[in-house]
This record gives C-alpha cells, structure tokens and sequence, in this order.
C-alpha cells in the first residue's frame, strides 16, 4: 500500500514538470512568432510609387443616340370619320399643299349644309322681326335676339366649314413621309396620328442621355464628333443644340440633342450614332493610375499615399469624378500629397515600411520629386 501511494505521488509530480514544460515550449515559440513578425513588419517592402498630377482638363463624354430629322411633323385629322382616300406612303417625298389623305366628307358636308340652312334661316328671321318691330308690333328686345340668333348661326357655319377644311390633309412643306399610321377605310378618331413628315433640308439631330455627372459639365454649342456603324471610318461633326433641364422620370438621365452639321451623306431616321462630345468647361482635378485603387466603388476609393519623410504608407479614402482612359480623376483625398502607391497594394496594411521606387525600378530620390498637387 506504502508503495502504491510512493508511486502516486512520483506520477502526478512528473505530470506536473510535464505540462510546465508544454506551456514553456508553447511561450517561446509565441515570442518567437511574434518576434519574427515585428522583424518582417519593421523590413521595408519595395513598392512601385507614382507622381499624383493635377491637371486642368478637357475630357471628353462618350455616348450613344438616335438619329432624328431636327423636324418631325405629326400629321391627323381634326374630325373623326372613315378615311376615304390613303394618296401616299412610307419614304415618299411630298410636296407644300400636296394632298395627302381625306375622310369620307358625306357626313361633314351634311353637317356643312345644316349649318348653312340654319344660318340662312336666322337671317330671314331678322328681317321679319325687323318689320314688325317697325310696325311696333314685336318689342326691340326681340330684334336683339333674332340679331344674336344670326349670329350664333354664322358661328357654327364657319365651325363646320373649318372642320370640312380639315377633314383632308396636305403637306406643311417639302419633305418625305416618315411613317404612314392610317388605311383606307379606316375609322379614325380625332386628332389621332396619321403621318409623321421630316420638312426637307431641316436638318438631322441625334438626341442622347447623359447622367447628372456629365450633364453639368456640357454646354450649349459644345463641338461633338459623330460616328455611324453605316458609314465605317467615316467621322460627322455637329454640336450641342439643346439640353434638358429637368431628369426623365423613366430613364434617370438628362436628354441633350445635337445637330449635325451639314452633309452631302444619305442618312436616315432611327440610325444609331455614337456621340464624342468635348466639353468647353474645363476641370481642374488630380489623376492618379487606376491600379493605386484598393476597395473601389462606384464614386468612391481607397489609394496608398507615400510619406517621404516617414517612408511609410498611409490608406486614404478618396473621391472619384470619372474615369479617362489608364487614369482616375480624383475630386478629394490627395490634397497635400505628392505620391500614391501602384504596386502590391492589396498586400499592403496602412503605416507600413516601405522601399518606394519608380516604374524602372530606380529609388525614389528627393531631387526627382515633381509634384503637381499643390
């Protein structure tokens, strides 16, 4: 029994030693794992780093649009009825007062013919009140209303000729028939489209949408360069002619329309063209190279900043205004700073050390600093 309990005991002192011993390993190998990170954090790491420029630009606006004919004539009846006669077609070229298409009249010159019996009527009528007003036999009162009678009549002859006039169509100008919306023998309502006429020589304009973030920096009579898939390697000039002050509620976008200049070249309405537009105002921004961005969004962005001084990095958040081909232009963020890393930035964690050189690999030296982000 003595010695079981001598055993025991020697057991439980070696558990003891044991786990001591673990914790010790475990300790030192901690300080050894932190000892070796400070290491590695406190060896600069080679970073590529760039000039931020600040640039007054021009930058131009890329976008899509159809093509229009500046004058588009929509064309209808100002009375219902069934067309009788359908004189042209899609594509056709027309001339001023030319006849395009007319109702069946029978029921308007009935109503012409009503008018002109009733009007006729009213002026037999104020002769007869006349004479008897004459005789004292019908009071002034009534001479006054049979006069008014007259005309009222007169009124609704001419309302009734005015629709017989325009129960037909004619041509306003010169031009072509862009599209054809009626048949023969179709019942039309009022007012509804029949034709739809470009006047001759009026001009071509595409009509475009920009967002709010390019449509405040175009103007009227900005220069814009046009392209159309029809007409490959061919370029058209034109410029901004009007642009919409208030948003499309559907699309979200501002609707700005360009006039092309004149040309000798065969278009047609509902081409595509793209739009360059060039912008007179000019923005005074930075640019930086658009592989600096860590976690970008859509407006917004985070950049490395390089400390000479320090010879640390700082992440910075910043504002984008737009993209122009390999650059960034920002807003704010850079003020008061000359370089942006461009390189290994998504293994970088701000206030590192870093090793800054240029795009040859040479170190970055203070005499080769040029700054423009003042």
């Amino acid at each position: 029994m003595f010695r079981v309990r001598v055993l025991s005991k020697r057991v439980a002192t070696l558990r003891r030693i044991s786990v001591g011993l673990i914790a010790s390993c475990f300790f030192l190998t901690s300080l050894s794992t932190q000892a070796k990170s400070e290491s590695e954090k406190a060896t600069p790491v080679t970073v590529v780093v760039k000039n931020i420029r600040r640039d007054q630009r021009a930058i131009p606006i890329d976008v899509s649009g159809r093509l229009h004919n500046k004058t588009e004539i929509r064309l209808s009846f100002k009375t219902g009825g069934l067309t009788n006669q359908v004189l042209v077609d899609e594509g056709e070229y027309v001339t001023d007062g030319q006849l395009l298409a007319r109702l069946d009249l029978e029921e308007v010159e009935a109503a012409v013919a009503q008018a002109k019996a009733a009007y006729e009527k009213a002026k037999r009528d104020v002769k007869r009140v006349a004479r008897l007003n004459k005789k004292n036999v019908l009071s002034k009162q009534k001479l006054q209303d049979a006069q008014t009678e007259v005309t009222l009549r007169k009124a609704d002859l001419n309302v009734a000729k005015f629709n017989q006039k325009y129960s037909e169509i004619r041509a306003p100008a010169v031009g072509y028939i862009l599209r054809r919306e009626i048949e023969t023998n179709e019942l039309i309502q009022p007012g509804q489209t029949a034709f739809i006429m470009a006047a001759e020589n009026a001009g071509w304009v595409v009509r475009a949408g920009l967002i709010d973030r390019d449509i405040v920096r175009v103007s009227l009579n900005d220069r814009v360069e046009l392209f159309f898939d029809a007409y490959p390697g061919e370029n058209f000039d034109g410029r901004i002619t009007e642009i919409s002050p208030v948003i499309d509620s559907k699309s979200g976008i501002f609707s700005v329309e360009i006039s092309l200049d004149e040309t000798q070249v065969r278009l047609f309405s509902g081409m595509v063209a793209t739009a360059i537009i060039t912008p007179e105002k000019r923005q005074r921004l930075y640019y930086v190279p658009i592989e600096s961005l860590v976690d970008s969004d859509i407006d917004e962005a985070r950049v490395f900043l390089y400390d000479r001084t320090t010879k640390r990095i700082e992440k910075t958040p910043i504002s984008i205004s737009f993209l122009y081909q390999d650059e960034v232009a920002v807003s704010s963020g850079l003020e008061g700073h000359n370089e942006v890393v461009i390189s290994g930035v998504k293994r970088l964690e701000s206030g590192d050390l870093v090793n800054a050189v240029d795009r040859q690999g040479f170190p970055v030296a203070n005499a080769q600093l040029q700054s423009s982000a003042k």
